[in-house]
């Protein structure tokens, strides 16, 4: 008899204890302007708040825009957003525990008065959706983006302890993005001007652009791009990291980095562009702490080069090392040419500032020139001129014209080209 009373009380206790454990699935009723807090705002006529041991699952989607206030922390399972939702939550904090704690389908903004807008848990903002930063908004968890993050002036969309996974597009209009991580799939896009911080480790799959301004990316230890960085014109793309170069990873460019007129793409690292990687030269300025050119990689354009330049040695079969100069370019820093790898001029003068040191390796000049203003180091280096495609073999100055000027071009270029051996 003792034993039934006490299996009866362990299952009363069980059940009461699951009576209590309720999801509660609440619809947002209340008008624009309205309080979290106010039960009459709710369908049911509850408060959302799991503190009080049920689950709740919010939807709140408004005819037009609405804005809803907060008056004291919340705790909620999950919540679903359509149409313009903007929480107020000023300076408290909605925390949410489902996986995806925020789900939106709408725009979505998180407002109110006070320093920082505090949401824990994670995000999910699906395709075609937008959430729009222009406060400080802390968010603690992982934020999924298919859909479109605006971050506006004064913004600042700083996501800690979880990564910006972005399968859709950040827009940066003079706003500030952070993250502890930052995956930006090959369907992603980062565009615009201010600034981003990727925390310990960037990977970039998709395309981050500097657009309308000056874009500056940060992260801590290293930055793997797969997919493409670009300056639009006119505009410059900053990358490096937090600390100091010595102590970080090189920057691995196994996609395109692509430097357009009128503005620059500069790594404040070391950048290696591997056997798949392409830099293509626009005509901007492209820079780095050192830039090392693999067997296999594309390098090809014109402009101006800041960095010390490596042409990694050639491999008796396989790809050829190699770096195509197609117009008037500048190079501040030395070039090494390992053996058997080309540096290649054509269509305009390449002046070198700093010393080149030519091991076993080719200077090709097609129609173009190469001066070696700090100098030259020959080491049974291949040194070879011909005329470009469309040029008179004796317009040697590349004017168009043939002249006495292109005689004593010749000339000078000669002594200064038998000077080397």
């Amino acid at each position: 008899m003792i034993k039934k009373l006490l299996v009866l009380t362990m299952l009363f206790g069980f059940c009461a204890c699951n009576v209590w454990a309720v999801d509660i699935f609440s619809s947002w009723v209340g008008d624009d302007g309205g309080l979290w807090d106010q039960a009459s705002n709710w369908n049911p006529g509850i408060v959302p708040d799991n503190s009080g041991g049920n689950n709740f699952y919010v939807t709140i989607s408004p005819a037009g825009s609405n804005s809803i206030r907060f008056t004291q922390d919340r705790t909620v399972s999950r919540i679903t957003c359509y149409g313009e939702v903007d929480l107020e939550i000023g300076e408290r904090t909605l925390s949410l525990l489902d996986p995806n704690g925020l789900i939106n389908h709408g725009i979505f903004e998180a407002t109110g008065s006070g320093v920082e807008h505090e949401i824990n848990g994670n995000i999910l903002n699906t395709e075609g959706a937008i959430i729009e930063v222009s406060y400080w908004f802390q968010h603690q968890g992982k934020f999924v983006n298919n859909g479109q993050l605006m971050v506006i002036p004064g913004g600042n969309a700083s996501i800690e302890d979880g990564n910006l996974i972005n399968n859709g597009t950040v827009w940066l209009y003079d706003g500030t993005a952070s993250a502890d991580g930052l995956e930006n799939s090959d369907s992603g896009i980062i565009s615009g001007f201010g600034s981003l911080y990727g925390g310990q480790v960037i990977q970039n799959a998709g395309s981050i652009r500097a657009f309308g301004g000056p874009l500056t990316i940060a992260y801590d230890l290293s930055l793997n791009n797969s997919g493409s960085l670009v300056n639009e014109p006119g505009t410059a793309l900053q990358i490096g990291p937090v600390g100091s170069p010595e102590d970080v990873n090189d920057i691995n460019n196994h996609g395109t980095i692509e430097v357009n007129a009128g503005g620059s793409v500069v790594f404040d690292a070391d950048v290696v562009n591997e056997p798949d990687g392409f830099i293509e030269l626009n005509g901007g300025t492209f820079g780095a702490r050192t830039i090392t050119q693999s067997a296999g990689a594309e390098f090809e354009g014109l402009g101006t080069i800041t960095g010390d330049v490596v042409i990694e040695p050639n491999s008796v079969v396989g790809p050829v090392s190699i770096i195509r100069l197609t117009g008037p370019t500048n190079v501040f820093g030395n070039v090494t040419i390992g053996a058997g790898a080309t540096f290649e001029v054509s269509d305009g003068t390449t002046i070198i500032t700093g010393h080149t040191t030519c091991n076993n390796g080719t200077i090709h000049m097609i129609g173009g020139r190469v001066i070696c203003q700090g100098g030259l180091t020959d080491n049974n280096c291949e040194i070879i001129w011909e005329p470009g495609i469309d040029s008179n073999a004796a317009d040697y100055n590349l004017d168009g014209r043939v002249n006495l000027e292109d005689y004593a071009q010749f000339a000078r270029t000669w002594l200064w080209e038998a000077s080397w051996r």
